[in-house]
């Protein structure tokens, strides 16, 4: 079996050896430390990076059918798990509120696991995180949290589980086994009219019944029919019954139960579209003396067309040729009669006074999208105004005191390293 290196820190190294260990890949696969993002490197040398693409990308290089039953088998139990996976990575990462702990078992009241009828890549993550805050959660608890104690007891208690990890002593919940009192069911007496009714539709149908299968047969016989004859028409009467019954059975076959959504995911940076690019022009907006207008190298067919309220802070010709970190998936607005289809990140200081767009390193291509840790996942279409998506994202959006830009505690990584600002402890917008 091929070898699978991985460098990682030390919490994803957990639930990736479960996934390891779950994949049947515990002797494939190494673990070296690193402070950044995971990363397994194949034996032919291709990387794959990200906390989610390494859990992936591990439970897809065992045999067939392991792989399918972690990953999903068709494009549905696919994007179930996908959709656990992305929750555990941005609903479920820092400090685990009990709000989530909620969230999770009020998910579990009528699931055996998170998504499928078995065992799947989500649980073994969402199990790593939750190990914590669970092992933690006081007495008090363990009664309203029933349905996420008996789901993380289950996996604790799976072979994977236990080849790497001490079962946890946890307290389950209380079992009422108090015996329950008798109750004796009334009956109420038929009326006269109901019975002699009900009698009589009874009577009907058997009568019925009785006349349609008699005249079939008699049809056969009477007019000294021959013994073909009568087979015939009674194999008739029998494939018309089996006919009826089959359809029947068809009608109450249940169907499958399609795998449950997770709950809804709050606004995180995954959703945001967030892109280095290149000014290849710049002027000053024509209606408004604050603004400019910029058209961006973003490696698309051709540039796009921003407007920046840089024009007090930045001077035009520094402007031009400038690296740019843009915001892409805004919903394009009017800006005083010029359409904005993106927005230039900038870092600024509290009086709001210094204002300096964010910087990428160098050598990153144009159109490469900004990733942080903890927060992969595709972005969405269009950042919906209505729910004000960004308007929840950029609050948690900063530069740290040596001024590398953040969202949390999560930097904006691209493939030459973050993205940063000669602003520090700043905000970013």
């Amino acid at each position: 079996m091929a070898a699978i290196a991985i460098n990682c820190d030390a919490e994803s190294k957990q639930g990736l050896q479960l996934v390891a260990a779950a994949a049947g890949l515990s002797a494939a696969a190494s673990f070296a430390p690193t402070e950044g993002a995971p990363t397994a490197i194949a034996s032919d040398g291709k990387p794959t990076r990200g906390l989610n693409p390494v859990a992936r990308f591990i439970a897809g290089s065992t045999a067939k059918g392991v792989a399918a039953n972690l990953l999903g088998a068709s494009p549905e139990e696919q994007a179930a798990v996908s959709e656990w996976l992305t929750y555990c990575n941005t609903e479920l990462s820092g400090v685990v509120t009990d709000k989530k702990l909620f969230q999770v078992n009020e998910h579990l009241k009528t699931r055996t696991f998170l998504t499928l009828e078995r065992l799947t890549l989500a649980d073994l993550m969402v199990f790593n995180r939750l190990s914590g805050p669970t092992a933690a959660l006081p007495v008090a608890q363990t009664d309203q949290l029933c349905n996420l104690i008996r789901w993380f007891d289950m996996i604790q208690r799976s072979e994977a589980a236990k080849s790497l990890f001490p079962v946890l002593k946890i307290t389950k919940p209380r079992l009422d086994t108090s015996p329950l009192q008798s109750v004796q069911p009334t009956e109420a007496a038929p009326s006269k009219s109901s019975s002699s009714t009900s009698t009589k539709e009874a009577q009907a149908p058997a009568a019925g019944k009785a006349g349609k299968g008699g005249d079939r047969k008699s049809d056969a016989t009477s007019a000294g029919a021959t013994p073909a004859a009568v087979a015939a028409a009674t194999k008739a009467a029998a494939e018309g019954e089996a006919a009826a019954g089959g359809k029947a059975k068809k009608e109450k076959k249940e169907k499958k139960e399609k795998p449950a959504p997770p709950p809804a995911e709050e606004a995180s940076v995954r959703m945001a579209d967030i892109r280095v690019g290149t000014i290849t022009k710049v002027w000053r907006h024509p209606n408004a003396e604050a603004l400019y207008c910029e058209e961006i190298d973003l490696g698309e067919d051709k540039p796009r067309t921003v407007v920046s309220g840089l024009v007090k802070f930045v001077p035009e010709d520094q402007m031009l040729n400038r690296r740019v970190v843009v915001v892409c998936n805004l919903k394009p607005a009017k800006m005083r009669d010029v359409m904005s289809y993106g927005m230039v990140l900038c870092a600024a200081n509290e009086a709001h006074d210094h204002v300096e767009p964010l910087a990428p390193p160098e050598g990153v291509p144009n159109g490469e999208r900004v990733v942080f840790e903890g927060f992969e996942g595709e972005p969405e279409e269009v950042l919906n105004p209505k729910k004000k998506v960004w308007e929840k994202i950029s609050p948690d959006l900063v530069t740290d005191a040596s001024g590398v830009a953040k969202y949390k505690q999560a930097a904006f990584m691209t493939t030459k390293g973050p993205c940063t600002s000669k602003l520090a402890n700043g905000s970013v917008n």
